[in-house]
């Protein structure tokens, strides 16, 4: 008989780990003890070394659903004899401890508020080791409740004896509670369930509710009755822009038939889940520019309690925030910045520690493809192919902003934290950036940012005092992209984005990025045009739309069209032309963002962006609605390529053609192109390996087809957005290089 320590680094915290070793250790009849450290769980065991490999092999099969395992090693030590196993105290150590990402209630907890014999029946902060609030509610590791947002809340007898037994599954579930000793909700003069119950009546009554979630709040209303969602539409000044939905399982799976869809729907990550229900009794105004809707579970017991009280089988559940500013967490967050949009707030009295929006995801061949990243997913790290030197903060883009912290080969991507334009939302970077470092217990010692001077990302690495590397925002999105798929070198950076700066001095968008033997090369790009208005030019695609057309020689021949058809007036239009004919106010751009949102403003005549790639997202939704059949609309291989899909687009207009079709050829045309080049390069270059990124690549149609036509291996995100949120990862691998040469065009 041997001591042998084993240590398992990974996801092995708030998941249950510890029950679950101490469980396999006394059916093996093994003496130890098992403990929490900060590189994750430390194991002790007087065995056999035939035992010990059992052993070993049963906690790497069955471990807890939750878990995430990344290394198990063992080595055996000087004899140490112990008599019983045991869970000891945790430790602090030097070293990194994953934190575990908060997720949907689980079955076992579903059925208990579900049962009126059970304690907790209807008490909405049910959880156990195998469910719920970990990320939002921990403020340092190790991983114990004095470390969370629970530590104010002592366990009554009941609750204690759960967590004291090794049999039962809350043994160690740090947020364990129940109605007699946990947190409670309360709206106005009711609590408890007769708070839920107010709310319900009020979201019957036609009325808007914030209610207080796991990461923060939520504006609700009944999906199925049009008044309520116009008014939220109204209130939230998005005439357009889709509104989650929140339902059951089994009453989403009476509309949709998309399993993998479903799965993700279904899954402990419980994101919002995009799917095509046409035939689903909701508002069209919970997303008035197609079929397509963002569906959530109700992944908390409040949600699911909530739901139940209600008359309908639908809610709208989106986010609790004014415009461009973090989503509010506590009461008075809520009540200053929702009040304008209702008088009802159902409070809880958890803190949130970490605010979190949900999710965002679809289904692209099968698989997840993540738009936004946060409740359920963050602060989950990527592995990046090589370790970076020293401790790197990477702070990101200045839209869709997110942070990354790497050390090693961990390289820990926050929570979505949005745009950088108001003073919230820096607040909240600041914010995220703290915490961070404090729950990881790491300090940077370099910072890595955008190219771009002006973005408050930008300012605060220069603030931090740190050694700088600067990275181009574009580079940055093809080292994203390359870090989450394991690539080193010698890849094809297909990079679709709304802007960038560029090298040049001027705004990139529509790039072809070569990496060969570590020197990276501009290849080719999308048209270069004027964008008239600056960063204004992203809020008035019309008036992109007048810029192409004039590069293009078309102008004069489709102003009747702009003017007649898409209502554009002509001192607009002679306004435009004169500051690019001038040079007063534009900058050179060879955005794909502006090139998608003028096609879709001539297409849909949408010419103002009421919000973030509105015309796109419009063009887009039509095309998804027309047959899988498409014509040729010019030779990919000509030089008036670009010219004649804004001809086309312009004669459709002039016409009244159908625009789910001629959107359709459009896209199937711009795919066809993207393949070309792509081919093109692989002949001349020898690089077989494509990479996919930026917010273009939010286009599933787009994505879906490159996929699906272009026989060459192409790689795009899996964990990560292709948006922006994706840059302070690209920034981070960036500085696992030593040297890399830039540019080449």
């Amino acid at each position: 008989m041997s001591t042998y320590k084993i240590l398992v680094t990974g996801v092995v915290q708030g998941v249950g780990f510890r029950p679950f070793i101490f469980k396999l250790a006394d059916g093996y009849g093994l003496k130890g003890y098992v403990t929490n450290n900060s590189s994750g769980v430390e194991i002790l065991i007087n065995s056999s070394e035939n035992v010990l490999h059992k052993f070993l092999s049963d906690i790497e099969t069955r471990c807890p659903p939750l878990a995430h395992i990344l290394s198990i090693t063992h080595f055996e030590i000087d004899e140490i004899k112990f008599e019983i196993f045991a869970i000891e105290p945790s430790k602090v150590s030097a070293g990194i401890t994953l934190v575990s990402p908060d997720t949907a209630i689980c079955k076992d907890c579903l059925k208990e508020i579900s049962d009126p014999s059970n304690r907790r029946y209807q008490y909405p902060f049910t959880n156990c080791t195998n469910c719920w609030p970990r990320y939002s509610i921990i403020k340092s590791m190790p991983y114990d409740r004095p470390t969370t947002t629970m530590s104010k809340f002592r366990m009554c007898k009941e609750c204690q004896a759960e967590y004291d037994d090794p049999t039962d599954r809350r043994f160690h579930a740090q947020p364990n509670a129940c109605p007699a000793c946990g947190p409670m909700v309360y709206i106005g003069k009711y609590a408890g369930i007769n708070a839920i119950r107010e709310t319900a009546k009020i979201i019957n009554d036609g009325g808007i509710v914030a209610v207080k979630g796991l990461g923060g709040y939520h504006l609700i209303c009944d999906a199925t009755q049009n008044i309520p969602v116009k008014t939220l539409r109204n209130l939230k000044n998005r005439p357009d822009k889709p509104l989650a939905v929140m339902c059951e399982n089994s009453t989403i799976q009476k509309y949709v038939n998309n399993e993998p869809a479903l799965k993700l729907f279904n899954s402990p990550q419980a994101p919002i889940v995009i799917m095509n229900a046409p035939d689903a009794p909701i508002s069209p105004q919970a997303n008035p520019m197609s079929d397509n809707i963002g569906f959530v579970s109700p992944y908390t017991p409040l949600h699911k309690i909530l739901l139940d009280a209600c008359d309908t089988d639908f809610l709208i559940a989106t986010s609790g925030n004014k415009k461009d500013e973090p989503i509010a967490k506590n009461d008075r967050e809520a009540e200053k910045a929702l009040s304008g949009f209702t008088s009802h707030f159902l409070h809880h009295t958890r803190p949130i520690h970490n605010r979190l929006d949900d999710s965002l995801a679809t289904i692209v061949d099968d698989t997840p493809y993540i738009m936004r990243r946060a409740r359920g997913f963050a602060p989950y790290p990527v592995m990046l192919p090589s370790s970076v030197d020293g401790c790197v903060l990477a702070v990101g883009a200045h839209l869709k902003n997110t942070i990354t912290i790497a050390k090693g080969k961990y390289a820990f991507v926050s929570q979505y934290i949005g745009d950088l334009d108001n003073p919230d939302t820096c607040d909240f970077f600041e914010e995220t950036i703290e915490k961070m470092k404090t729950l990881y217990g790491l300090e940077p010692d370099r910072v890595a940012c955008d190219a771009h001077p002006d973005y408050h990302s930008s300012k605060y690495a220069k603030e931090t005092g740190l050694p700088i590397q600067k990275v181009q925002h574009h580079v940055a999105h093809m080292m994203a992209c390359m870090a989450e798929n394991g690539l080193r070198d010698d890849v094809l950076g297909v990079i679709l984005d709304g802007t960038g700066l560029g090298t040049d001095g001027t705004i990139w968008g529509g790039e072809f990025l070569m990496m060969k033997d570590r020197k990276i090369s501009r290849l080719l790009s999308f048209p270069k045009v004027m964008q008239p208005g600056l960063d204004g030019a992203a809020k008035n695609p019309g008036r992109m739309l007048v810029s192409y057309l004039h590069h293009f020689g078309l102008l004069n021949k489709y102003a009747d069209t702009l003017t007649s058809k898409l209502f554009i007036p002509e001192k607009d239009i002679r306004l435009t032309v004169s500051m690019i004919d001038r040079n007063i106010n534009c900058i050179p751009t060879t955005s794909a963002g502006r090139f998608f949102e003028s096609l879709g403003a001539a297409i849909s005549g949408i010419t103002t962006n009421l919000f973030e790639a509105h015309s796109a997202m419009k063009f887009e939704g039509l095309a998804q609605s027309a047959e899988d059949i498409s014509q040729d609309i010019t030779d990919v291989k000509s030089d008036d390529f670009y010219k004649n899909l804004f001809s086309y687009a312009m004669e459709v207009t002039n016409n009244n053609d159908p625009k789910e079709i001629a959107s359709r050829n459009l896209h199937d045309q711009i795919v066809k192109k993207i393949i070309f080049e792509v081919e093109k390069v692989q002949r001349e270059m020898g690089i077989t390996d494509i990479i996919l990124s930026g917010g273009v690549f939010q286009n599933i149609l787009l994505t879906q087809q490159l996929q699906k036509i272009c026989d060459l291996t192409i790689y795009r995100h899996k964990a990560i957005p292709p948006n922006d949120s994706c840059i302070s990862l690209g920034q981070a691998y960036y500085n696992t290089y030593s040297k890399i040469k830039n540019f080449s065009s």
